[in-house]
């Protein structure tokens, strides 16, 4: 478990709750995370976990409550690639690396890099999103969220579309990145299995408004979570009745 110190980067959250309209959406979230750390919402459709994610990202204005970043850089991925049709795919990982004007030839050799440890070939550098599959997509989209190597991750579950041996080996390429470099994330699933594989700390949310009703933390470092702890792990959760109650099991 990491320590809160005066000195550590922290994204906190305090008592936040949000409205649409005459619908309370989320109400009274608190949650804290520091630096190498990551932290998975789970829960129902409809529970808020997207309107909570966009809120610590600045995407949505804030109506109650606090949220305060002291992290030096934040990238957030969509659960959907959002790649900008009118531009190459080499173009688009570097895209943020341009917006902070970083110099042409110095960009296009770290999104190439970091491309190619994504899995992406040379000759797809040169190809616009409509001619890339599904999961080349999803790869370009995540080569663009961490060529800037954020301190803090957004995720808006990026991986739900995928197959499962694209989704593995994508798993793969995050914890890799995540734990060499010790950034932060913030990731919301409707898959407990893959909070389980990918999470320190998994936060359970209901609906109705949306709220967190149970923290269950994960010792094992991700490096030696291997398939049989996953499963096992995930079975157990699923076996408790906050779990059940949340996904409409009982």
């Amino acid at each position: 478990m990491i320590k809160n110190t005066a000195k550590q980067k922290s994204l906190e959250v305090s008592q936040v709750s949000h409205t649409f309209g005459l619908d309370d959406v989320l109400e009274d979230i608190s949650l804290s995370i520091h630096a190498g750390q990551i932290i998975a919402l789970v829960g129902p459709s409809g529970c808020g976990k997207t309107t909570l994610l966009r809120l610590c990202a600045g995407i949505t204005d804030l109506v109650e409550g606090k949220i305060s970043n002291s992290f030096d850089s934040t990238s957030f991925m969509f659960q959907q690639p959002r790649l900008l049709p009118w531009k190459n795919t080499l173009d688009n990982i570097a895209i943020s690396l341009k917006a902070r004007r970083v110099a042409r030839q110095q960009r296009e050799a770290l999104a190439r890099k970091l491309g190619l440890r994504m899995g992406l070939v040379e000759e797809d550098f040169k190809k616009f999103p409509h001619e890339l599959s599904g999961g080349m997509q999803q790869r370009a989209a995540l080569a663009r969220a961490l060529v800037l190597e954020p301190d803090l991750l957004l995720l808006d579950e990026p991986f739900s579309a995928l197959d499962v041996g694209l989704k593995s080996e994508l798993y793969g390429l995050l914890v890799e990145q995540l734990v060499h470099r010790r950034a932060a994330v913030l990731m919301i699933t409707h898959d407990l299995m893959e909070a389980t594989r990918l999470s320190d700390v998994i936060l359970l949310m209901e609906a109705d408004p949306g709220r967190i009703v149970q923290r269950y933390p994960l010792d094992k470092p991700l490096p030696e979570r291997d398939d049989n702890w996953v499963y096992q792990t995930t079975a157990k959760l699923m076996q408790t009745p906050e779990v059940q109650e949340s996904f409409g099991l009982v």
